[in-house]
């Protein structure tokens, strides 16, 4: 044998040696199994050893997931949030950037609201306003049940990081608020009452708004629940959980016909056409705690709607049958009421606040309605034509000093009630200092925690 010869055979020795130890995959050839390194052969090796020549993209390990770290535009936040990877192809004109925040750890909570993520999307929209997710720069926004996407401008994603830290924050989870919902026929219980009300600021015309102090509210739902005229429709046991939307709904439908139209086709030869209108109330309110726990935000949206008269008009209906026949059709006479307000006070205090004298339905049981006597049933029609009485409303929210624990069934809607409950006493000997800055009318009350930012001209809401 002669030195070709044995070179030859060590090649090809050497050759299978190397075949036998690589291990091909779709990110190149890995030496060794537990190897986490790839190794990349030159192409006279690959041909040498009869490889295929083909290769995919081989990813380095730089490209590896790394730990969580602060966000380099936003900062260190309480959500997980991390980069948009395709926002290098949207319009960046203005410098929007993107961001995906994880909500779960909000809306894995016990809750009956089937997209709980409608309350982080409806929040952001009336703080913000429409106009700047329609209009430049160009953005978007959008949540599932998991992530809340945004692609803006950096102001507006520094308003979102703040507001979705606020929902996801584990510490605020258990806060909670007593929800009191009174209507009083006069606005005169102002008169024995002005000196424990602190006024601040709302912008709605026609809503006024003040804070108590822990340690006069007592006194002041005591001098309230005693008056002849006033009704409580939610007691101080209704909780409202932080970040969590509370419907308070209360409808009556009320069918009525609308039109009558000749049809040769039906008997008689007129048709009509019956309709049904929903009148009542219905609370949305939202309230929502700072992140350095001494101030809460709340939007509060209300919806009223009441039929003050059915105007009726006879319609001549003339058949073979019956020539003189005649058909009564109704056009209703509505008054409709909406509020739509997010306000901003201290922790250490009660917030009120005054809807003023509106088309307030009061709930009635099925008992009253029914049971009537001959002459109620008389003179209903007479007392329904006119013009049903109003009520002046109040709203009454305090943050509970400790927290409750969520449950796995948390209701959050409340049915309207008309009972009539005193008032738990509340601790009197804790005097409190006024450290929030409303007293003064003139002054707008500048509150600890972030603000949106103003947009297309809107003022802020605070």
């Amino acid at each position: 044998m002669n030195n070709i010869q044995i070179f030859r055979s060590i090649l090809f020795a050497l050759g299978y040696f190397l075949i036998t130890a690589l291990n091909f995959n779709e990110n190149g050839y890995v030496l060794a199994q537990n190897s986490s390194e790839t190794v990349n052969l030159p192409e006279e090796t690959v041909s040498a050893l009869g490889l295929s020549a083909a290769r995919s993209n081989t990813t380095d390990i730089s490209d590896l997931p790394k730990p969580r770290e602060s966000d380099p535009i936003l900062g260190a936040r309480i959500a997980n949030l991390s980069p948009l990877n395709f926002e290098t192809s949207l319009p960046h004109d203005h410098g929007q950037i993107g961001r995906e925040y994880d909500i779960t750890p909000y809306t894995s909570r016990p809750t009956q609201s089937p997209s709980p993520q409608l309350t982080i999307i409806n929040w952001i929209l009336r703080q913000t306003g429409q106009a700047a997710w329609h209009t430049e720069p160009f953005g978007f926004l959008n949540a599932t049940h998991d992530k809340l996407t945004v692609y803006h401008t950096v102001e507006i994603q520094k308003y979102i990081a703040d507001t979705i830290d606020r929902f996801v924050n584990p510490k605020l989870k258990t806060e909670s608020y007593s929800l009191r919902i009174f209507s009083i026929s006069s606005p005169d219980w102002r008169n024995r009452n002005r000196v424990a009300l602190v006024p601040i600021r709302i912008n709605t015309p026609g809503i006024q708004g003040w804070l108590i102090g822990k340690n006069q509210v007592g006194l002041f739902f005591d001098a309230i629940s005693k008056r002849n005229d006033v009704r409580e429709h939610i007691s101080s046991h209704t909780a409202l959980l932080n970040g969590q939307t509370t419907v308070v709904p209360y409808h009556v439908s009320r069918n009525y016909v609308r039109d009558v139209q000749p049809r040769a086709n039906v008997p008689g030869g007129y048709l009509t056409d019956p309709a049904s209108l929903n009148e009542g109330f219905q609370f949305e309110i939202t309230p929502l705690l700072g992140l350095d726990g001494k101030t809460s935000d709340v939007r509060i949206k209300c919806d009223f709607v009441e039929v003050e008269k059915m105007h009726q008009l006879i319609f001549s209906t003339p058949s073979a049958a019956s020539p003189s026949s005649r058909v009564t059709v109704e056009v209703p006479q509505v008054a409709n009421f909406s509020v739509d307000e997010m306000i901003c006070w201290p922790r250490d205090y009660v917030l009120l606040l005054d809807l003023g004298i509106v088309p307030m339905l009061i709930p009635t049981s099925a008992t009253q309605t029914s049971d009537k006597n001959l002459l109620e049933q008389i003179i209903a029609p007479v007392a329904n034509s006119t013009p049903p009485k109003r009520s002046d409303v109040l709203i009454a929210i305090e943050l509970q000093t400790v927290g409750i624990t969520t449950s796995s069934t948390v209701n959050s809607a409340y049915s309207a009630t008309n009972a009539t409950t005193n008032p738990a006493p509340q601790n009197q000997n804790s005097p409190l200092e006024i450290t929030f800055d409303l007293i003064s009318p003139a002054e707008q009350p500048q509150p600890t925690t972030s603000t949106p930012p103003v947009l297309q001209n809107e003022t802020p809401i605070y």
